[in-house]
């Protein structure tokens, strides 16, 4: 039955709570966040906005947002019923004294935040000034104003400063029992891997994590879906902080923590590089036009997924692209698929495309010709790349674990020649000259260099200092479950 007028939005089903989680450096509820960050952002309908926002709160906590939507023709209205006539911004400037400014970062993506401390740059959308920041405190940020700016102006991201030694954060579950301080030891022992510890109360981590390791208890157990893959009481792996299973991460029952960690190295390795690839995510800051979609491979008409560069698509065309068809977001398991990326600019990009597959795992999916140069990875202007093409390769992507899936498509008006550098090494390494490769840590922050671009010599020794212009280049992603 429903409502009497309108819309009826919730953070959770009437039966459950809705919680509060840890961004970055603030606590804040997970559907308010998620919400107030689409609200600054989108401009698509009703139900677009509470199915992304059902997706993604699915690895921040258990509950599941709630619609009651009286009338069919409301499904694809805007939030509120109002047109929005204006690009998406970032924050905005709430007081300005002398050269200083105050600023609220309502519309930074929660996956981002942490590259938005002191250098990073957000520009007056009208052009008239700038804010460098200095300093940020949770989505409160200080800065210096160059230009002329006041209070109430809106600000859109212009560059960012990602951390040279970001980390990931593994909280330790409370089911460890007395192995808890074993496997903060344990995790310690692995380069830029943080082991966070359980606390009492209703915050159950004071920091903010990207996943739990925990031992599989019969309460757990109950609490998933009857399935052959569930893994057994007493086995260790990892969980997603909305507790949902990271596949292929439980061992045995009986294993001991320290052999579960040792287990678990690579995987750990490779969430760290997502992570950090990660941080380049800009589709609602880019300038460039760039456009990306998914789909079962032969069936181009029937959409996966797709993603586009809000601000380099001109904003009459912005609504005809979102709703030019619509999109399951979903794939059965062990079904091929394909991407198409498309350049809309009147100038090459260097692209990479990088999968990441339910299980953690993430591989390099362009290029995959190790011997050839970086002109390979060159996607000319007006023109679009499919992959796999079926007429020139031989190879098929195969979804092959349940679970949430995702693909990066990066852009840089330059080529990334220290991340290909990298990649070519390890196919060397593997005497691979063509298919797949698992990209590294170090591959991942090659790519930031190449994405920056920006050196800084100290003490006569010259660093990168992960500085990236956003506006330069384009990191898109398409979030997709296997079924």
């Amino acid at each position: 039955m429903g409502v009497a007028k309108g819309v009826v939005i919730a953070s959770a089903q009437r039966n459950q709570l809705a919680f509060d989680v840890p961004f970055n450096d603030f606590y804040a509820g997970a559907f308010t966040y998620l919400m107030t960050q689409y609200l600054w952002q989108e401009s698509s309908g009703i139900s677009n906005l509470i199915a992304d926002i059902r997706r993604e709160i699915k690895f921040l906590s258990a509950q599941v947002p709630l619609v009651d939507i009286q009338s069919s023709n409301f499904h694809q209205q805007p939030v509120y019923f109002i047109n929005k006539s204006m690009l998406p911004v970032d924050a905005v400037i709430t007081s300005v004294s002398g050269n200083q400014a105050k600023v609220w970062l309502g519309g930074l993506d929660r996956e981002t935040l942490g590259a938005f401390g002191q250098e990073a740059v957000f520009k007056d959308v009208n052009g008239a000034g700038e804010v460098r920041l200095q300093s940020r405190q949770g989505l409160i940020a200080s800065g210096i104003v160059k230009g002329e700016v006041k209070s109430g102006t809106l600000l859109q991201e212009s560059v960012r400063v990602i951390p040279a030694d970001l980390k990931l954060g593994i909280g330790l579950d409370v089911s460890l029992e007395n192995e808890i301080e074993v496997a903060k030891q344990a995790l310690s022992k692995i380069n830029r891997i943080a082991a966070i510890l359980p606390q009492d109360g209703n915050l159950l981590y004071a920091g903010e994590v990207q996943y739990i390791l925990g031992r599989m208890t019969a309460s757990y157990r109950q609490q998933l879906p009857n399935s052959s893959s569930v893994p057994v009481a007493g086995s260790i792996g990892l969980f997603s902080p909305g507790l949902e299973l990271i596949p292929n991460s439980f061992g045995s029952a009986g294993e001991s923590v320290t052999s579960a960690i040792a287990r678990l190295e690579p995987k750990l390795k490779a969430l760290l590089a997502t992570r950090i690839v990660k941080m380049t995510l800009n589709a609602n800051s880019s300038k460039l036009n760039i456009e990306i979609s998914m789909h079962q491979e032969g069936q181009s008409t029937q959409l996966v997924g797709k993603a586009f560069t809000i601000r380099g698509t001109q904003i009459q065309n912005r609504e005809q692209v979102q709703n030019s068809q619509l999109v399951s977001q979903q794939l059965p398991i062990s079904t091929p698929f394909q991407f198409r990326v498309k350049n809309n600019e009147s100038r090459p990009l260097y692209l990479s495309i990088l999968v990441l597959q339910p299980d953690g795992a993430i591989v390099v999916l362009f290029p995959n010709q190790w011997r050839a140069s970086e002109e390979t990875t060159k996607l000319e202007a007006r023109e679009s790349l499919v992959i796999p093409d079926p007429n020139k390769d031989d190879f098929q992507m195969v979804t092959q674990a349940k679970g949430i899936g995702e693909v990066l498509v990066i852009a840089s008006l330059s080529p990334l020649k220290r991340a290909l550098l990298k990649l070519q090494t390890l196919a060397t390494e593997l005497r691979i000259d063509r298919g797949f490769v698992v990209p590294t840590v170090e591959a991942m922050n090659d790519l930031l260099a190449d994405l920056s671009n920006d050196e800084e010599e100290r003490n006569g020794v010259t660093t990168m200092r992960r500085r990236i212009y956003t506006t330069e280049m384009a990191a898109l992603s398409i979030t997709f479950e296997v079924i």
